[in-house]
This record gives structure tokens, sequence and C-alpha cells, in this order.
């Protein structure tokens, strides 16, 4: 699933990850299944966006928990890099 960086969803998802506001998160996922394996602008996951600079967003660990659970990990596949690994690796 890819959705427009201009999206509700996408933008509601993106906030809820960067302020670490697991329970909205966690709405948003429930809500929309596919949701933790979209690809934000055709690019980016969700877990891209829990990795980003400057990391160490709130609650990393657990946001990284839930996307997983959510099935994030279909949408990795070879685009995860080693560098957003790492990162994701210290969240």
């Amino acid at each position: 699933m890819n959705i427009g960086s201009d999206e509700p969803v996408a933008i509601a998802v993106v906030e809820a990850i960067r302020n670490g506001d697991l329970e909205a998160l966690q709405r948003l996922l429930s809500g929309n299944p596919g949701l933790a394996a979209a690809r934000i602008g055709n690019t980016r996951t969700l877990l891209h966006v829990a990795a980003d600079w400057p990391g160490h967003f709130p609650n990393g660990a657990a946001t990284v928990a839930a996307l997983i659970a959510h099935g994030a990990v279909k949408a990795i596949g070879y685009r995860l890099s080693a560098i957003s690994y790492q990162r994701l690796r210290f969240c």
C-alpha cells in the first residue's frame, strides 16, 4: 500500500510516531489494516519514520514493536538500509 504524504492518515501516523503517542498509533494501525506495511510517498516505510533523524523519538522501542506486530516487516524488503536498521536497534 502506498499513501501520499499529504493524506490525513499519513500525517496522523507520522505525528503519532514522532510524538511517541502509542495510543494514537495503535488506534490508527488497528483501524487501517495494512497501514504498518504502507509506504508514504512511495518510498518510506513507517519503520523508516521511526528511525528518522534526529532519532530517539519518545517510546521508540514500543513504537517499533507495535509497527512490527501490525505487519511492518512486510514492507522492509531490501529497502531498509543498514543505517536505518542500526537506528532502529537503538530507538
